[in-house]
């Protein structure tokens, strides 16, 4: 529950949580622009690992794809020897976002604006002008183009899933995941191959923290979705269960049918006000 509690985009400084109450939420938690830089600066670009996308997404050499760690714009890319590499779409001269393809298939990328060329490992390349013209201008003589790539993500990938990190030093995905999550995360990507099938995007104007919690909260699920409830994918009698490691950094919502109680289900339909029984899909092979 959030509630209107002091300034909402003032100094995180002066930005008090109520005292003794840890049930409702100041506004400013979901508004402030100073959080929000903090969150970017200590959670998505700190010692976290964050999903990029799916190895099958890349499966051929030259193959990329365009995604983010938090607000920051990477590229995930698959190079000639078949690794994996992910790097910041940021021109490393002047920042310019240089790759705007959400996908494709290149030998290199080239940043439009100076023409700056790096490798699908994000290695710089090419640079015009590098000495200038008949020696005149150009970079200084000490300039090398190994030290001017792109910004480069550690990268780790498990059961098909790219992740990646903008801390070098940031422990090993196991061990961030922890071995109570990774076994439902290796249940779910056990090795087979897996097929993208296509895409749902749905953009929004909110802050992150509150779409995340939006799916965390089960109890809207029946009210607000009721083709859940009229396909049997929540039900009354459904075992359900929130698992969470012993760091308290990660969790996994987990649910199970149950056996059906007619009167169960029928209580739980008289509670729900837009509850249908005749909805069809339109797609019969779904």
């Amino acid at each position: 529950m959030s509630t209107n509690g002091g300034n909402r985009n003032g100094d995180a400084a002066e930005l008090r949580w109520p005292d003794g109450d840890l049930t409702r939420i100041p506004d400013w938690v979901y508004t402030s622009d100073e959080i929000y830089d903090r969150e970017q600066e200590r959670i998505f670009r700190g010692p976290t690992w964050c999903y990029v996308g799916f190895e099958a997404e890349i499966p051929n050499s030259g193959d990329f794809r365009r995604s983010y760690v938090g607000s920051a714009p990477v590229i995930f890319s698959r190079a000639e020897d078949g690794s994996i590499h992910v790097m910041e779409n940021r021109c490393a001269h002047r920042g310019a976002e240089f790759c705007r393809e959400l996908k494709g298939n290149n030998p290199d990328f080239m940043c439009p604006y100076h023409q700056w060329l790096y490798n699908l490992k994000g290695d710089l390349i090419g640079v015009p002008f590098r000495r200038g013209i008949k020696g005149e201008g150009g970079m200084p003589k000490d300039f090398k183009l190994e030290d001017n790539g792109l910004r480069k993500l550690k990268v780790a990938s498990r059961g098909g899933v790219v992740f990646a990190s903008f801390d070098p030093d940031v422990e090993s995905l196991e061990d961030y995941i922890s071995p109570e999550i990774l076994k439902d995360f290796d249940a779910t990507f056990d090795g087979r191959k897996l097929e993208i099938l296509g895409y749902w995007r749905n953009r929004q104007r909110g802050n992150w923290k509150l779409y995340h919690e939006n799916l965390k909260d089960p109890y809207h699920a029946t009210l607000l979705h009721t083709y859940l409830t009229t396909f049997g994918l929540m039900v009354a009698g459904q075992k359900s269960a929130m698992v969470a490691d012993p760091t308290g950094r990660h969790g996994v919502m987990a649910s199970a049918m149950g056996e059906q109680d007619a009167e169960i289900v029928a209580a739980s339909a008289s509670e729900m006000k837009k509850f249908e029984t005749d909805y069809q899909l339109e797609d019969g092979r779904v």
